[in-house]
C-alpha cells in the first residue's frame, strides 16, 4: 500500500523536477510500475480471501490486519454455519460444533458428539458406557452417522452406550484434552483411544504451513504441550500466533532447521514493494520445501507424562482404557511400555490395525473396496471395524468399584455383575 502511494506521489511531482526530454520515459515507466504494484496488491487480496497467506504475514500492517480479520470472520462463520463442522475451542484448539449437519443429516448432537441423540451425564445403571476418542477414523469421516462404526457398535448389543468424541485431525494430545474437558463429564466406564504416541498432529503443523497451508483450516487450531518443572502444561495455539515473530522462529522455522532472516526476502524493501513481495510468495514455498529438514522428534518425555496423567485420571474416575493402535506392544518405547504396565489392571492394549487386517483377509475382501472417497472406511468397512471392537468388548469384564459389567450371550448384551 505504501509503495502505491509513494509511486503516485512521485508521478505527481515528476513534472516539476524531471527534464522534458526524459520526462515521458520516466513517467511511462512509473505508470507501468504503478499498474503492476496495484495488480500485485489485488492478487494479495485474493490470496488472503482464499486463506493461503502465510508468506504475507509480517510484511505490511494493512495486509496483517486484513489477514487477521479474514481468519476471525472465517472462525465466526464456522461457528454459526450448521453445515460447517468445526468450531474454535479455547482449551482444545478446535472441536466439533453443536447440532451440525452434513448432507442434510444430523452429524453432531447438542453437546458436539458424533450422534443423532442426546446422552445424559450420568450413565444408566444397567448400561455399560464406552467413550471413543481419536481422529477421523473414530469420527468415521464422510459417512452419515448411522453408517459409523460407533453407531453400529451401540446398536449391536443390549445395554451398551457408545459416545463418539472423535474429531478429524486429532492426535493423542487433543484427544486427551477433549477427554479431560468433555469426556469426564459423561462418566464413561470404558475409554477408547486410537493413539498412544504423540506425533505431528500434536505440534504446530510447521511443514504444512511452510508449504502454503490454508490458514482457515480448522486443524491449524492446535495445542502445544510442554513441561514446566516436571508438570505437563498446555496452551492453545491459533493462526493468530503466526503474527508473532518469536513464535514463527521457535515453532515454524526452527523445527524445520530453517532461518527466515538469512534470505534476502526478509529485507524491508521486499516487504513494502508489492512486486517483490509477490515474488516472495511465489519463490519461498518452493525454496523452503526443498531445504527444510523435518524433525521426527516424538517428545517422548511429554508423551509419557501425558499417558501418566490420562491413566491416573481414568483410575480416579473408575474407567478402563482401551488403546486401539497400529503397533505391537513390544515395539513401543520402553518408557511407554513401563507406564502401561504400571496401570495394566485397567489398560487393554490392542494392535487394532493388525486385528482389522486379519479380519479383512479372513473375509476375503480387498481393503480398497472398504474405503470411501476420502480413504476412510465406508459402511462395509465400518461394519468390520465394529466387529473387531465388539470382539474386544465381549472378551473380558469391564467397569470398576460398583459398576461391573459382563457380556451375556443369552441376553446379547451387557449385564451388571451384581444383577446375575
Amino acid at each position: 500500500m505504501l509503495s502505491i502511494l509513494f509511486i503516485s506521489l512521485v508521478l505527481f511531482f515528476s513534472r516539476y523536477w524531471i527534464r522534458k526530454k526524459r520526462g515521458w520515459t520516466v513517467r511511462v515507466f512509473l505508470i507501468n510500475f504503478l499498474i503492476i504494484e496495484i495488480f500485485c496488491y489485488g492478487y494479495f487480496l485474493k490470496v488472503i480471501n482464499g486463506g493461503a497467506c502465510f508468506y504475507l504475514i509480517g510484511n505490511q500492517k494493512v495486509l496483517d490486519s486484513l489477514i487477521k480479520l479474514n481468519i476471525i470472520e472465517s472462525a465466526y462463520f464456522s461457528e454459526k454455519n450448521q453445515y460447517s463442522l468445526f468450531r474454535v475451542d479455547s482449551d482444545v484448539g478446535y472441536t466439533l460444533g453443536q447440532d451440525k449437519f452434513s448432507a442434510q443429516f444430523p452429524t453432531t448432537n447438542a453437546y458436539g458428539l458424533r450422534a443423532v441423540r442426546e446422552y445424559s451425564f450420568i450413565p444408566p445403571d444397567d448400561h455399560l458406557r464406552l467413550a471413543l476418542f481419536g481422529d477421523s477414523f473414530v469420527f468415521a469421516q464422510d459417512e452419515v452417522t448411522p453408517n459409523t462404526w460407533g453407531y453400529m457398535l451401540e446398536n449391536s448389543f443390549a445395554n451398551l452406550e457408545v459416545l463418539n468424541f472423535g474429531v478429524p485431525g486429532y492426535g493423542l494430545g487433543q484427544s486427551y484434552l477433549r477427554y479431560l474437558k468433555d469426556g469426564l463429564k459423561f462418566n464413561p466406564d470404558v475409554v477408547f483411544f486410537n493413539y498412544i504416541q504423540m506425533g505431528s498432529r500434536d505440534q504446530v503443523l510447521a511443514d504444512s504451513i511452510i508449504k502454503g497451508r490454508n490458514l482457515k483450516g480448522a486443524d491449524l487450531y492446535r495445542a502445544l504441550f510442554f513441561l514446566d518443572k516436571d508438570v505437563l502444561k498446555t496452551r492453545r495455539i491459533t493462526p493468530m500466533d503466526l503474527f508473532d515473530p518469536d513464535f514463527r522462529r521457535k515453532e515454524i522455522f526452527a523445527p524445520l532447521s530453517l532461518d527466515e532472516n538469512k534470505l534476502v526476502w526478509n529485507n524491508p524493501l521486499v516487504k513494502h514493494t508489492n512486486v517483490l513481495l509477490f515474488l516472495k510468495t511465489i519463490f519461498l514455498p518452493r525454496y523452503y520445501k526443498k531445504h527444510m529438514n523435518l524433525s521426527e522428534d516424538r517428545k517422548e518425555i511429554i508423551n509419557v507424562q501425558l499417558l501418566e496423567n490420562l491413566l491416573a485420571m481414568a483410575e480416579q474416575n473408575d474407567s478402563s482404557v482401551i488403546f486401539f493402535v497400529d503397533q505391537d506392544f513390544q515395539k513401543l518405547p520402553n518408557s511407554i511400555q513401563t507406564i502401561l504396565l504400571k496401570y495394566q489392571e485397567r489398560v487393554h492394549y490392542v494392535n487394532g490395525q493388525k486385528a482389522l487386517k486379519e479380519r479383512i483377509e479372513k473375509l476375503g475382501v480387498e481393503r480398497k473396496n472398504l474405503l470411501n472417497g476420502s480413504n476412510h472406511y465406508n459402511p462395509q468397512g465400518n461394519q468390520i471395524y465394529t466387529e473387531v471392537v465388539a470382539g474386544i468388548l465381549v472378551s473380558r469384564p469391564w467397569g470398576e468399584k460398583n459398576r461391573h459389567f459382563l457380556f451375556d450371550p443369552q441376553h446379547k448384551g451387557f449385564i451388571r455383575k451384581d444383577d446375575q
